[in-house]
């Protein structure tokens, strides 16, 4: 007799591929705990308005978000200042496109016109490329955290033509990362404005592979199933069987 069976063993294992994280997500940091880390503060980069003469920003051991920070006066009301990242954010980021860029911001006085803060709040830049991000909102008094996408869905401009930067001059830019700067000036006022930055990461994607597969759940007793074929054949001799005994005790009662 021939036997079905239905082997769970398969669908147990594809039930139990599962991806997960294989390790974390690489970073870049400045949390300013101790020092300035080398981050300098100027004016615009191409130094044809102004350079702030002290390009080393203060320093506070406290008020953080937590702990110390960096921050700076506004030097001179005709060209904003920015915060300039030292050599450990530069050079080949590759492998933090599709991460992203955050850190936590301060200003006792925002009103940067919109004009001004398309160029970009936020700047990445090779000999070629810049591109600008301006930021959703902001900051103020109190500490305000930013994070950034590191692709061009994040909303990132190329500053030389004003379009929207593709996935390949992200890739270029991070790939070659010159200069990286935080605005620090958010005001045109007169009066006397400052700012602070805290906090500072370059965050790379978190890798996700192929997790372990697990041992097989218990699975219930194979159950054997008998052909049709056989079950047509158990009745019809079951059927003449009891036929046979019928025959044999119908004589026995006449005799």
């Amino acid at each position: 007799m021939s036997l079905k069976r239905f082997n769970w063993t398969i669908a147990a294992i594809v039930a139990g591929f599962t991806l997960t994280p294989t390790a974390q997500a690489a970073q870049i940091g400045s949390t300013f705990d101790s020092s300035t880390e080398g981050w300098t503060v100027k004016g615009n980069d191409t130094g044809i308005f102004f350079t702030n003469p002290n390009d080393t920003p203060d320093y506070f051991s406290s008020g953080g978000n937590p702990g110390g920070y960096i921050g700076d006066v506004d030097q001179k009301e005709a060209e904003a200042y920015f915060y300039f990242a030292p050599s450990k954010f530069l050079g080949d980021k590759s492998s933090f496109y599709n991460g992203s860029l955050s850190f936590d911001l301060k200003a006792n006085l925002s009103d940067t016109p919109d004009f001004i803060r398309d160029f970009g709040d936020v700047v990445i830049k090779t000999s070629s490329i810049v591109l600008g991000l301006e930021l959703s909102d902001e900051p103020d008094d109190d500490w305000t955290s930013y994070s950034i996408g590191l692709n061009a869905a994040a909303g990132w401009v190329d500053r030389l033509t004003g379009l929207q930067a593709t996935e390949s001059q992200m890739q270029s830019v991070l790939s070659n990362l010159q200069v990286l700067k935080i605005r620090g000036d958010w005001s045109l006022s007169l009066a006397v404005d400052t700012s602070g930055l805290d906090n500072v990461f370059l965050t790379s994607p978190t890798p996700v592979t192929p997790g372990p597969i697990p041992d097989p759940p218990i699975l219930p007793p194979t159950i054997d199933v008998p052909e049709p074929a056989s079950t047509t054949g158990i009745l019809v001799f079951g059927a003449i069987g009891m036929v046979s005994y019928l025959k044999r005790k119908n004589d026995a009662s006449r005799g």
